[in-house]
C-alpha cells in the first residue's frame, strides 16, 4: 500500500511539472493554478490524486521516507523558483515567498531526513 501512495505522490509531481512546462511563460503566473489547478478542489483530478496519496502516505509510510518525499518537492518546488527568477516570470514578491517557503521546507526535511 505504501508503494501506492509514493507512486500517486510522484505522478502527481510528474503531473504538476507537465503542467507547470506548459503554462505560458509571458503575462501573469500563478503559484496556485500550477500547483492545484483553476477548479474547485473536489473536480480538480490533479488535486484528488495528491489527497490520496497523502492520506496514503500519512498512514502506510515511515517517517523518514516521508520526509525524504517533502525534500525532493521542496528541490522541485525551489527549481521552479528559480527558473521564474531567471527567465522573469510572474511577478517578484510570490515567487520570493514561495522560494522561502521551499527553502524552509527543504531544510526541516534534511534535518529529519539525515539525523533519523
Amino acid at each position: 500500500m505504501k508503494y501506492i501512495g509514493i507512486l500517486l505522490y510522484v505522478f502527481w509531481l510528474l503531473l504538476l511539472l507537465h503542467r507547470y512546462a506548459r503554462t505560458p511563460k509571458e503575462g501573469p503566473f500563478s503559484y496556485r493554478k500550477t500547483f492545484f489547478g483553476g477548479l474547485t478542489w473536489y473536480r480538480n483530478i490533479r488535486n484528488l490524486i495528491l489527497i490520496i496519496a497523502l492520506f496514503i502516505i500519512e498512514l502506510f509510510l515511515p517517517l523518514k521516507l516521508l520526509y525524504l518525499l517533502f525534500l525532493i518537492t521542496s528541490v522541485v518546488i525551489l527549481a521552479i523558483c528559480i527558473n521564474n527568477l531567471r527567465m522573469r516570470i510572474g511577478s517578484l514578491l510570490p515567487t520570493l515567498f514561495v522560494f522561502f517557503i521551499g527553502i524552509g521546507m527543504l531544510s526541516l526535511a534534511s534535518v529529519f531526513v539525515f539525523n533519523l
